[in-house]
């Protein structure tokens, strides 16, 4: 499919592609440690060759898929051009900060002063919660959309030991 893009359109192709580059990358790396893991064959060499092949179809195969599904959510509902979707703008509204803590077993010591005494960890944050808003426009036929949603992060986190 040879198609003409724009600048705007082909700066998010790009940028799909090096989205899609990672995500192959890193998913074809752990196909290939874990067949690296699992074959035996006597020859070390033998053994390395044919980790780095299948690292190489992997890596196609999941660059293939990764810009599948990438380049969908960036595909216009409304006039159906590919690469034409873009975010360009984000409202956050606060609104909630919970003070949070958790304390978690650490387990034991094992050597030294504190040996056989039981690790206490005491954890605190601040959970926020932000009701976030997202402007999306297509760049080829102006059509906007809007996407909503709250997000709750972690923030002032603070973490202690303790010996019991």
């Amino acid at each position: 499919m040879n198609e003409i893009l724009s600048a705007s359109q082909e700066k998010i192709k790009k940028a799909v592609y090096i989205k899609a580059w990672c995500w192959g990358g890193v998913s074809s790396f752990l196909i290939a440690l874990f067949f690296y893991h699992i074959v035996s064959i006597s020859p070390e060499i033998f053994r390395l060759g044919l980790s780095f092949v299948v690292f190489v179809i992997a890596f196609m195969i999941a660059v293939k898929i990764a810009v599948y599904f990438l380049s969908g959510d960036h595909q216009c509902e409304a006039c159906n051009a590919t690469y034409s979707v873009e975010l360009i703008n984000t409202e956050e509204v606060f609104l909630s900060a919970i003070p949070r803590s958790a304390i978690k077993s650490g387990g034991r010591m094992l050597s030294g002063d504190r040996e056989g005494k039981e690790i206490i960890i005491h954890e605190n944050w601040t959970e926020e919660k932000y009701d976030v808003t997202r402007e999306y426009s297509c760049v080829v036929c102006g059509d906007n959309y809007l996407e909503q949603g709250i997000e709750t992060r972690k923030t002032s986190f603070s973490s202690a030991k303790t010996y019991r």
